[in-house]
């Protein structure tokens, strides 16, 4: 995507699934280092979690670590990454819609960065209890998946109605997917998105 921001003369080109993957392996192997080192030099182990309010008193067991470590660093990890497809939509947001969904992306990026920001301020800074917590960042995680999945996903299901309703109506025009200049594409392909 920077390449393409960046450049002057731009082309369209193909890239093969398996080149596609070997762009995002790096950022997997990073996490997946992080997570081998902090399992060997802080890992996670069951902690007696007492908590005595007036007469009553909660014992529970609880999965942490020593330390918040792990916890900062790959949130410092996922904030760089999260700050790099900020830019990178940002620097998007003027290009032509053949060359992919910049806005969607744009509303995308900057939903998972408030969301997870705030869900991490909630988090530490109030005094929850751990299942509370957990139900706290669940909820994080789904609304930032589910509404940023939504910005890419209703405005096919929008252009593909709208298709079709032209279609009914006898009007031929080219539509835009993903980039993709599809002319008088067959209702079979439509089909698929309900």
């Amino acid at each position: 995507m920077y390449t393409l921001v960046g450049s002057l003369n731009v082309r369209r080109s193909t890239i093969t699934n398996m080149k596609a993957a070997l762009y995002t392996l790096p950022m997997i192997m990073v996490q997946t280092v992080l997570l081998l080192i902090f399992s060997f030099v802080d890992p996670p182990r069951p902690m007696d979690d007492i908590d005595q309010d007036g007469g009553s008193v909660t014992y529970a067991v609880v999965c942490n670590t020593d330390t918040n470590a792990y916890f900062y660093t790959l949130s410092g990890y996922e904030a760089l990454c999260v700050f790099v497809g900020c830019v990178l939509a940002y620097k998007t947001r003027n290009m032509s819609d053949d060359f992919g969904e910049a806005k969607q992306m744009i509303f995308s990026m900057y939903n998972i960065f408030f969301v997870g920001l705030v869900m991490i301020l909630v988090v530490k800074v109030t005094g929850l209890e751990t299942s509370e917590k957990s139900v706290l960042q669940a909820v994080g995680v789904f609304w930032g998946t589910v509404v940023s999945a939504s910005a890419f996903v209703i405005p096919r299901l929008l252009m593909a109605k709208e298709y079709r309703r032209e279609q009914q109506e006898g009007v031929r025009r080219s539509v835009h997917i993903s980039g993709i200049d599809m002319t008088h594409p067959s209702k079979k392909s439509f089909d698929s998105f309900g």
